[in-house]
């Protein structure tokens, strides 16, 4: 879309890429780097601030794994965590995620 601007699911993210990076791209990211809030944080530095919805919550141990729709992301959070915010599926969510969280995997 432009100098560290992709769209991934129809959704526009900013991510530090290769200054040669052209055409359909691979991204990455950790589970552990994607947040999840209940409303849109305000003054904030990451760049990506994302609405969207819930797709699956799948437990594990002490921690949930939090799949959301558009983009197709997973959060892994604490139980605590997870529960604080009520979280369930198919509601409405907030993710966050730093540009430079983001990994650029290469062309396809």
């Amino acid at each position: 879309l432009g100098p560290g601007r992709v769209e991934v699911d129809g959704v526009e993210l900013h991510v530090l890429l290769p200054e040669d990076a052209r055409g359909a791209i691979r991204l990455g990211c950790y589970a552990h780097d994607v947040l999840l809030a209940n409303t849109p944080p305000v003054e904030l530095s990451a760049r990506n601030v994302l609405s969207t919805r819930i797709a699956s919550i799948v437990p594990a141990e002490r921690a949930v794994l939090v799949e959301v729709e558009r983009p197709r992301l997973r959060a892994i959070l604490t139980a605590e965590a997870s529960a604080a915010l009520r979280l369930r599926e198919g509601a409405e969510v907030v993710v966050v995620i730093k540009a430079t969280a983001l990994s650029f995997l290469g062309t396809t």
